[in-house]
């Protein structure tokens, strides 16, 4: 396994930005897995887990390590390809359609935010106390009007909570909230119009 491995393509991209694939990924640095064993840490089906680590074995994150013969049946088992991933400042101007200048803001942003997830979530594994990591992803089918009504309420929420931590009082801690959305399944031409 790698030390680290940069994340320098859209598919890489897209496959990490499945919250639950990130938890696949993050049992495949710990330790080799089979997807039945990752279906049943993660709670889901083996066939569910079987198609998000293919996914993550497409994209070039795990790969598979060793195979072992039970009987009839061939368990595989995959590893991550390195202990830490970054997201190149390259990938995420192609992924949004936007210059390198800009989107360096946004690859230092998210790598930053996947560094945390990580930390965070070591700590909880190893049963330190804190606060819970929530990671939720959900598909909706909204109209363009709807969904640009759920944005701006979404953002109106994060500003009221935003304005009101910016004075400094006692026993605040900062809290990193992620909020990607995105049209799903549009072609590249209409997402940029």
């Amino acid at each position: 396994m790698d030390s680290e491995q940069v994340i320098s393509s859209t598919a890489q991209l897209k496959a990490v930005s499945n919250p639950l694939r990130m938890r696949m990924l993050e049992q495949l640095i710990a330790a080799p897995h089979t997807a039945s064993q990752l279906g049943a840490v993660l709670h889901m089906a083996p066939s569910r887990a079987h198609y998000h680590l293919k996914q993550l074995e497409s994209a070039g994150l795990c790969r598979l390590v060793e195979q072992r013969a039970q009987g009839s049946i061939v368990e595989k088992y995959y590893r991550a390809v390195a202990a830490r991933f970054r997201i190149a400042r390259t990938v995420a101007a192609e992924a949004a359609g936007r210059g390198p200048a800009e989107a360096a803001g946004v690859a230092a942003e998210l790598d930053a935010t996947i560094q945390g997830y990580l930390q965070q979530l070591h700590r909880q594994l190893d049963g330190a106390p804190g606060d819970p990591l929530v990671v939720q992803q959900v598909t909706l089918r909204l109209t363009p009007e709807r969904y640009a009504r759920l944005l701006a309420r979404l953002h109106a929420v994060l500003l009221e909570f935003d304005s009101a931590s910016r004075a400094d009082h006692p026993g605040q801690h900062p809290y990193r909230i992620l909020l990607l959305a995105y049209p799903e399944g549009l072609a590249r031409d209409e997402v940029l119009s």
